[in-house]
C-alpha cells in the first residue's frame, strides 16, 4: 500500500512530473494550490511527506509554522523545493523545512543517460525521512528548527514562538517565563557578542522535547569565547566584580546574562568553541503536548 504524501504547488494545475516521481517511489500524493485546505489535509490524514513545490518563501514559511508548532503534526517531515534557498535568510525569525531541493533537479537528471529521473528527489526525501527516523531512535518527541537575523525584535518573535511551544509541553506560565528570560539573555549574548549587532548573520535555534528534558539549542557563527576567561562578566560569588574592567574598556553596565541564564534553567552548556548554548529543563512527567 503506498504511503500517503501531500504536495503544495504554486501553479492552478500540479506538476505530474513530481506527482510520478513521488508515485514511483512509493507516495499516493495529493496535490493542493492552497495552503489552508493543504494544512487541513495534512491534519486529517497524517501524510508520511509534505512537499512544497516552488511556492513563494511567504506561503512556505507560513506552511512550515503551522505544521510545526502544531504537536499533532509537528514530526511530518517537510521538504521544500525551490531555486533559491538563499531567499529564506532574508526574511524574519523563521521555521526551517527538513530538506531542500533545488530547482532545475529534473533537467540535470534528464541530462545524465541511463540515471533514474527521480535520483535527485529520492535523495531529498530520503533525508527529510532520515530527519523523522533519528528523532524517533533518540526518543525525542518533538523538534521545530528556527533560523533569523541577528536583530532583538527576531529574537522576541522566536520567544513568543516558543512560549507557545512550552506550555504545550506541560510547562508550568512560571517556569516559561523563566526560560523564556534565559533565552533571551542567551540570544542577546549571540546578536551583540557573536555576530557583533550584524543583522544578516544567522542565529539558529532548535526546540526540542526529548524523554525527560525539553531543550532549546542556540547556535551563532560567531568566533565564540573562552568560558574561563570572561573579565567583563559576572562570575558566581562575585557577581559585580567585573564592573571596574567594563567600565575600563568602555562597555555599558551589564554582564549578567550568563549567570542569570544559569539560574533560570537546570542546565546552560556551551560547546567548546563557546558559540552554541543548550538550555536545559527536566521534566517530572510526561508532556501534555508532547508529539506520540
Amino acid at each position: 500500500m503506498k504511503r500517503p504524501a501531500l504536495i503544495l504547488h504554486r501553479d492552478d494545475v500540479p506538476d505530474p512530473f513530481l506527482a510520478d516521481c513521488l508515485e514511483d517511489l512509493g507516495y499516493a500524493p495529493r496535490s493542493f494550490a492552497d495552503s489552508d485546505r493543504a494544512i487541513a489535509w495534512a491534519r486529517q490524514h497524517q501524510p508520511d511527506l509534505v512537499v512544497l513545490n516552488q511556492i513563494d518563501w511567504p506561503v512556505a514559511a507560513g506552511v512550515c509554522e503551522t505544521l510545526k508548532l502544531d504537536p499533532g503534526t509537528n514530526l511530518i517531515p517537510i521538504l521544500m523545493i525551490a531555486a533559491d534557498k538563499s531567499v529564506s535568510e532574508n526574511q524574519e525569525c523563521q521555521i526551517s523545512p527538513n530538506a531542500w531541493l533545488s530547482e532545475p533537479y529534473r533537467h540535470r537528471v534528464l541530462t545524465q543517460p541511463g540515471s533514474p529521473i527521480n535520483d535527485q528527489l529520492r535523495q531529498a526525501v530520503e533525508q527529510a525521512l532520515a530527519w523523522r527516523s533519528d528523532l524517533e531512535r533518540q526518543g525525542i518527541s518533538s523538534e521545530v528548527c528556527f533560523h533569523l537575523p541577528s536583530t532583538i525584535p527576531c529574537l522576541e518573535r522566536l520567544t513568543q514562538h516558543l512560549e507557545s511551544l512550552f506550555l504545550g509541553g506541560g510547562l508550568a506560565e512560571d517556569q516559561v517565563k523563566r526560560f523564556k528570560i534565559a533565552i533571551r539573555e542567551v540570544g542577546i549574548n549571540a546578536i551583540e557578542w557573536g555576530h557583533r549587532k550584524e543583522a544578516a548573520k544567522i542565529i539558529n535555534a532548535i526546540f526540542r522535547i526529548e524523554p525527560n528534558r525539553m531543550t532549546v539549542t542556540i547556535r551563532d557563527s560567531g568566533p565564540g569565547f573562552d568560558q574561563r576567561r570572561i573579565p567583563h562578566a559576572a562570575q558566581p560569588g562575585d557577581p559585580v566584580g567585573h564592573l571596574d574592567t567594563r567600565q575600563a574598556m568602555g562597555l555599558r553596565e551589564g554582564g549578567f546574562g550568563i549567570i542569570l541564564a544559569r539560574g533560570l534553567v537546570d542546565e546552560l552548556r556551551y560547546n567548546d568553541r563557546g558559540n552554541e548554548a543548550c538550555l536545559i529543563k527536566y521534566l517530572t512527567h510526561t508532556p501534555a503536548g508532547a508529539v506520540g
